[in-house]
């Protein structure tokens, strides 16, 4: 027996049989998922309506007490995310300080006395011992640089 409408509980079935007025009948009216209270199919997540004890969230029918601790615990996972986050920028800008602060200072070899000179900046705009240079890679066009590099071991590399 072709019906319009199931009821409560069910959901239609259509075969593919239409009236001449195009209206889709119902074949046959089967049972929606035990979690619905009205479905359009046969499936958890096609409710269209929950039991009271149930509320309804993309179509399943959640318990009310699971919805209400995954809410709860989504915020606390969005302070513990919080949290985490800032905790790893202080870590990133922690680090970034002690490398520079800790990192080396520039030397160079006074050509005057032939000590190595440490400064904290770099040398100033006015700086006194002229004899003064700075140590970098030689020249390959220039083989009689005096510079002689500084190394922290007694190895060269």
């Amino acid at each position: 027996m072709c019906v319009l409408q199931c009821p409560s509980g069910y959901y239609g079935s259509a075969v593919g049989n239409y009236r001449s007025t195009q209206e889709l009948t119902t074949s046959a009216c089967l049972p929606c998922h035990y979690s619905c209270v009205e479905c359009h199919g046969p499936n958890d997540y096609q409710c269209v309506l929950c039991h009271e004890d149930a509320l309804l969230v993309d179509g399943y029918c959640e318990p009310k007490a699971m919805v209400d601790e995954v809410r709860s615990f989504t915020a606390w996972n969005d302070v513990v995310v919080g949290v985490f986050t800032a905790l790893c920028l202080v870590t990133i800008a922690l680090t970034i300080y002690v490398v520079v602060a800790l990192w080396p200072p520039p030397c160079w070899k006074s050509n005057k006395t032939g000590e190595y000179v440490c400064v904290e900046q770099g040398p100033s705009p006015n700086q006194t011992d002229s004899s003064a240079s700075f140590l970098s890679k030689p020249s390959p066009n220039n083989t009689t640089n005096n510079v002689i590099p500084y190394y922290d071991s007694d190895e060269e590399l």
